[in-house]
């Protein structure tokens, strides 16, 4: 009877540790997943017909 007791103890902590393990993992890969990136900041700029110019004249 011993044996059988500490074998289903066992068995118990062990199916524990796995289930715990395997919902860290999946828990991890679903945080990484649904992170929002951070985007770069557009920026509008204005070409006046000198810096096209110029460089068009920088080209060999």
């Amino acid at each position: 009877m011993i044996k059988k007791e500490f074998f289903l103890i066992s068995l118990t902590i062990f199916v524990s540790v796995i289930v715990w393990m395997i919902a860290d993992i999946y828990h991890a890969f679903y945080e990484r997943k649904i992170a929002i990136p951070k985007l770069p900041s557009i920026k509008t700029y204005h070409l006046d017909d000198k810096i096209l110019n110029i460089l068009v004249e920088k080209q060999p």
